[in-house]
């Protein structure tokens, strides 16, 4: 079962989004909305909720596309 989680909860937990990847709550959000994470936002807390799987994937993504953008001599 997929865990959802709430972008300050992604960020205390992956604090190394924020240091390296330079993605902030704002970056989270922009993400949701343009589906390139799963989750929802839930209208009475008025907070964004992601799921941990989607998120860890789009990481691993960046990740590939960053070693392919090695400059090589």
């Amino acid at each position: 079962m997929s865990q959802y989680l709430s972008p300050e909860e992604i960020l205390i937990k992956y604090p190394d989004l924020q240091d390296k990847l330079q993605w902030g709550k704002d970056d989270l959000g922009f993400f949701l909305r343009n589906k390139l994470v799963r989750g929802y936002y839930n209208r009475n807390k008025r907070k964004s909720f992601i799921e941990e799987t989607s998120l860890l994937q789009l990481v691993a993504f960046a990740n590939k596309n960053l070693e392919q953008q090695k400059v090589k001599l």
